[in-house]
């Protein structure tokens, strides 16, 4: 009986140091464990009072592993920091198309990661539509395809998000701001190409053109959306034109444009004064313009067609001279010069008679203030304070023409078929042919000086004129 509070003592020590042990499990303290659990059955107490009740013995008891924690530096030594791209990379083929399913001739092709507007982590360039990357695998990323701009051509760039490199290849299509007409120009007889052709498109903004296509006679043109003129030519053929309207990105194709033989006449006229005298000697100069009304288009299909000079009784022939709308220039010393007059030839047999007004001769020469000539560089003549003619170096406008056109043709407008340019002769004046009779305010500059003079044309004479020059007020 002696022995029983010994163990009584032993037992309530083991009961305190359970108790202790699962408080520090449950409570998560931050302290440093022990460094070695001892069995209760090796624990020695003193003796311990009286004890009121008896405390059963227990069996061993299982316990989990204290682990301390571990601090961020500690941590990231364990666990380093993981690369965000794989190493392993992968080939990509981009295929680029233009809005046509044709391949993008040149341009970028750049891969980001999906989602992203970061830096590229890859590029290369467009040839012939395809660019080809290497690309991390298992990585999502976003493709943009930027076409270069060609002339007329215009393609907007264009993306594809995800991809992934394990795919091997993709294909872009890139949209159009431009368009697009495709055709041929044949013989309107047969049907057979016309591969000499010219064709051009025209828009208010943009002109293009080839000349010389594709033996089938083809053409292929890129231009931008809008209205446009299509307008084909060929030697010895009557030029034709198309009108379309077109959306961005639009392809017409197709289009057949026949061109016809040009029917060539003779043609016949005769110049004469105002009192209907044959002149003889006269320079009559003509030009085919087209057979149609082409706007702004007709310079384009001018075909000088030479210069005749009249016979004694006034007359001129042209032979070979296409049916459709042909200009007329006639120049007679004496006379006022007509400008190209535009009329349309119809058929074999047509006839035209030009009647000129007599004029005289300007010779205006510009004095310095010590007296030494200077020669004139610009002159207007004024009457009644309205510019009726103004000559330069290289050029005569005249606000005013005189002269009457009758015959079988109809006359249509004017056309600037020959420049009229001055003459300075060897004493340094500058002569100006063809000057309406009638008297005149002359103002002549030269060198940043300036003068004015009253002066008298008279028909059939010419006139001398000196300015002396000063300073100009400008």
């Amino acid at each position: 009986m002696q022995r029983r509070p010994e163990r009584i003592a032993i037992a309530v020590a083991v009961a305190i140091g359970i108790v202790g042990l699962a408080l520090v499990l449950n409570s998560g303290s931050e302290s440093e464990p022990a460094e070695s659990v001892v069995s209760p059955d090796r624990v020695e107490v003193e003796e311990a009072g009286p004890v009121l009740a008896d405390v059963p013995e227990t069996g061993p008891i299982a316990r989990e592993p204290l682990v301390p924690e571990r601090s961020a530096q500690a941590q990231a030594r364990a666990d380093p920091p993981r690369s965000p791209l794989p190493t392993a990379l992968a080939p990509l083929r981009v295929i680029v198309r233009d809005p046509w399913e044709e391949p993008v001739r040149a341009g970028t092709v750049i891969a980001r990661l999906s989602g992203t507007a970061q830096e590229p982590v890859g590029q290369a360039g467009i040839t012939d539509g395809l660019a080809e990357l290497r690309l991390p695998l298992g990585v999502a990323h976003r493709i943009e395809a930027l076409p270069k701009t060609f002339g007329a051509l215009e393609l907007a760039p264009a993306s594809l998000d995800p991809v992934f490199s394990e795919w091997g290849e993709v294909t872009l299509r890139v949209t159009a701001t431009s368009c697009r007409i495709a055709g041929r120009v044949v013989a309107a007889e047969s049907g057979e190409p016309l591969p000499s052709a010219h064709v051009s498109l025209q828009t208010p903004e943009f002109s293009s053109s080839i000349a010389g296509m594709l033996p089938e006679g083809k053409f292929d043109l890129h231009v931008a959306a809008g209205p446009v003129t299509l307008a084909a030519s060929a030697a010895g053929r009557a030029p034709e034109t198309r009108s379309f309207h077109l959306s961005p990105g639009e392809w017409i194709r197709d289009v057949e444009v026949p061109l016809a033989l040009i029917v060539h006449v003779s043609f016949e006229g005769r110049v004469v004064s105002e009192e209907g005298i044959p002149l003889e000697g006269a320079e009559v100069a003509l030009a085919f313009l087209g057979p149609h009304k082409l706007g702004r288009s007709t310079a384009e299909f001018v075909s000088r067609l030479g210069e005749k000079r009249t016979d004694g009784t006034g007359r001129f022939r042209f032979d070979s001279v296409p049916i459709g709308k042909s200009a007329l220039d006639v120049r007679k010393e004496g006379f006022e010069p007509t400008g190209g007059v535009v009329f349309w030839v119809q058929g074999e047999g047509e006839e035209i008679e030009v009647r000129v007004i007599r004029a005289g001769r300007l010779r205006v020469r510009g004095l310095a203030s010590n007296g030494a000539h200077v020669t004139i560089e610009k002159v207007v003549l004024e009457r009644n304070g309205v510019e009726v003619l103004r000559a330069e170096r290289n050029s005569v406008r005249r606000k005013i023409r005189r002269f009457s056109f009758q015959g079988t043709v109809t006359r249509e407008g004017e056309w600037g078929l020959r420049p009229e340019r001055p003459v300075v002769d060897d004493s340094g004046y500058l002569v100006i042919e063809g000057v309406p009779p009638g008297q005149y305010q002359v103002t002549a500059s030269a060198e940043g000086r300036e003068g004015a003079a009253e002066i008298v044309i008279v028909a059939g004479e010419s006139v001398d004129s000196e300015i002396r020059l000063a300073e100009s007020r400008e």
